[in-house]
């Protein structure tokens, strides 16, 4: 979720490794619904990624399906209260890391590749 920009409302819906669903909505609900409305039936039981805070009102929806984690960036305490009504779910909340000196490392057959991040935008300009 943080390679995304925060400026956008996405969340994802991953089992077993593979996602359920994915979705950017401006409204954090829709987000959500959205993403679930990919494989509702194997969203059962899985991680729920969020790259925005949640409130209320989506707490209020993820508690209608079983869930093991719900993965946050910021949880207000409303939604606290509501999603601790789930005995076995697990709400864990993140920080985004700095963007500055992030390295990618990939292991190829008996060694390591660090990289640096490839964080040049493109601009309209040089695309000819």
């Amino acid at each position: 979720m943080t390679d995304f920009d925060q400026k956008d409302q996405i969340c994802a819906i991953i089992k077993h490794n593979n996602p359920c669903g994915c979705a950017v909505d401006p409204n954090k609900k829709n987000a959500y619904l959205k993403a679930l409305s990919g494989d509702p039936i194997s969203a059962f039981g899985g991680v729920v990624a969020f790259n925005y805070g949640i409130g209320q009102d989506v707490a209020e929806e993820l508690i209608k399906t079983f869930y093991e984690v719900i993965l946050v960036p910021e949880i207000d305490k409303e939604a606290l209260q509501i999603l601790s009504q789930k005995k076995n779910l697990r709400v864990l909340q993140y920080n985004y890391p700095q963007k500055n000196n992030i390295q990618h490392l990939t292991f190829l057959q008996k060694t390591f590749l660090a990289q640096d991040e490839n964080s040049k935008q493109i601009k309209k300009i040089i695309c000819k």
